[in-house]
């Protein structure tokens, strides 16, 4: 992801703040931050004087490998975003099979089914997104049926194929009978 300070929306801040919370009711969890910017130094001293800096991991930068295995690894993806646009990476994570939770004020609703694929909140309660965190995990059996249920809905609704047969849709009334193929 990207931590720069024009983009402070991504809702990095907030996981940081919402983190004292988590680690009372999941006392083993472990934040893992990926990616660069100029904000990152800030991210850090802020994770630092929560007094649970340990627990939260900046990476930098990863290679695709390196995703994929922290991917693998982790538990929910998290990024309650107040500005995000389509959140491609929200697909990737169902790829995985994890559930997402994202925030209710951008388009994270276009893909997280709230309740089903993940869960959706407001960025600015923070106690909010901890409970919702804490909720996911702590409960093994609901994240995985979420898993599910987001890769289900990935290849059901934003697969190649999808996206293929909605933009010929919208194409081929405009192009007047020539011919149009993806």
């Amino acid at each position: 992801g990207r931590m720069f300070s024009r983009e402070r929306h991504k809702g990095h801040d907030q996981l940081i703040e919402g983190w004292p919370s988590l680690k009372a009711r999941v006392p083993d969890a472990q934040l893992v931050i990926v990616g660069r910017g100029d904000d990152v130094e800030r991210l850090k001293a802020k994770a630092n004087r929560t007094g649970f800096g340990e627990s939260i991991l900046f990476t930098g930068q990863v290679n695709d490998s390196t995703l994929d295995a922290l991917y693998q690894r982790v538990a929910v993806f998290a990024m309650p975003s107040r500005g995000e646009g389509f959140g491609l990476v929200y697909l990737e994570a169902m790829q995985h099979r994890l559930p997402c939770i994202g925030s209710m004020h951008d388009a994270a609703a276009e893909i997280i089914e709230d309740g089903v694929t993940g869960l959706l909140v407001d960025q600015a309660d923070v106690v909010g997104l901890a409970d919702a965190l804490a909720r996911l995990l702590q409960n093994p059996s609901q994240r995985k049926e979420m898993g599910e249920a987001g890769l289900r809905r990935l290849q059901r609704m934003f697969s190649f194929e999808q996206f293929r047969h909605r933009i010929l849709t919208i194409l081929k009334p405009l192009m007047n009978g020539s011919a149009v193929s993806l």
